[in-house]
């Protein structure tokens, strides 16, 4: 697989304090699965580990639905703390830059906190991902 390029099933389930976690197929995805948290209350948890390679500098993104259907979470990971908006008006995947920090060598903890709706009805907190990358500066 591409270097520096983590799949979203292939993630350590550390925590999830509500909602569901499932893995669903679709044959567009780069490993065909993706990681689904579905169901997800304001302020659900959902922790994942990943290992770092190297101490270092690294720029994270991630590659994650959308639809109309999905709501807001906010990521942690380090000293890195980006909130995302997965809604959008039809199901498609994107790449989201969630931006630059220093990680120590070994096991680092992605904490996805679930924040509430868009204000519109029928949104929730889902997260599907495909992919989290990992490129060292």
């Amino acid at each position: 697989n591409e270097r520096g390029v983590i799949e979203g099933e292939a993630l350590q389930v550390v925590q999830i304090t509500g909602g569901s976690l499932a893995f669903q197929n679709f044959k567009q995805l780069s490993g065909k699965f993706q990681l689904w948290w579905s169901g997800a209350k304001d302020r659900d948890r959902l922790v994942l580990r990943f290992q770092v390679p190297r101490a270092g500098q690294y720029a994270l993104g991630a590659v994650c639905a959308r639809n109309g259907d999905f709501g807001r979470v906010a990521w942690k990971v380090g000293t890195l703390e980006r909130k995302l908006d997965f809604h959008a008006d039809e199901l498609s995947w994107g790449q989201f830059q969630l931006g630059d920090c220093h990680l120590a060598a070994g096991p680092q903890d992605i904490i996805v906190t679930a924040r509430g709706s868009s204000g519109q009805n029928g949104i929730a907190c889902h997260l599907g991902l495909d992919a989290l990358s990992l490129r060292e500066k």
